[in-house]
């Protein structure tokens, strides 16, 4: 099983275009508290509002 199949599987992500790497878990200090983040990478180009440019 991939690192990506089974942060998702742990994490219950069902979002297909969503990746992880190898070493994608981190602590970090957030708020005073020590956190556990996972990074990962979006595999789509998000579309543009015609209206005012904001991505969505």
């Amino acid at each position: 099983m991939s690192y990506t199949n089974l942060i998702k599987n742990t994490l219950d992500i069902l979002d297909f275009n969503i990746s992880f790497t190898e070493n994608p878990l981190e602590k970090e200090r957030i708020k005073g508290r020590i956190c556990q983040v996972f990074s990962g990478t979006l595999n789509y180009l998000a579309h543009s509002c015609p209206h005012c440019g904001e991505k969505k």
